[in-house]
């Protein structure tokens, strides 16, 4: 079994002073949802309160989280331009094949082919075609 959290708690409305606050940061972050909320004519805005948070790792065994060491969120501030940025990335040979090089470099596995799938402060997402039957030095998974 991967580890996994689990969480308790309960959903409450929140407060109407803080509903546009709420609603101005999905309407920035997701656009769909903004266009299916604005088209329903009763909105609800819920806000989930927890009360608890176990951390169970591979081998079943349960840890206690203190609700008190969780932080805000940071915002991405690469979101906005991640779409652009990933489609630039991929339709340009030159930088696909600097993304091959970057699969030699740090995955010691010679691509065919590779393409960025995602990109955050945390760092980017890549698939590669690889020959089959190779794998990954430090990864115990091969690729196919």
């Amino acid at each position: 079994m991967p580890p996994h959290v689990a969480m308790t708690g309960d959903v409450l409305c929140l407060k109407d002073s803080k509903v546009p606050i709420i609603a101005d940061s999905l309407k920035k972050a997701i656009m769909k949802e903004h266009e299916a909320s604005s088209a329903a004519s009763h909105r609800v805005i819920l806000k989930f309160d927890i009360g608890s948070c176990i951390y169970i790792d591979s081998s079943g065994s349960n840890h206690n989280i203190e609700l008190d060491s969780f932080e805000p969120p940071k915002p991405d501030l690469l979101m906005p331009f991640s779409a652009k940025l990933i489609d630039g990335i991929n339709r340009n040979d030159s930088r696909r094949r600097v993304l091959i090089l970057f699969c030699f470099e740090y995955f010691n596995v010679l691509a065919r082919d590779a393409a960025m799938l995602s990109i955050d402060h945390h760092g980017i997402d890549v698939v590669a075609k690889v020959p089959e039957r190779a794998t990954l030095a430090n990864v115990p998974h091969q690729y196919h």
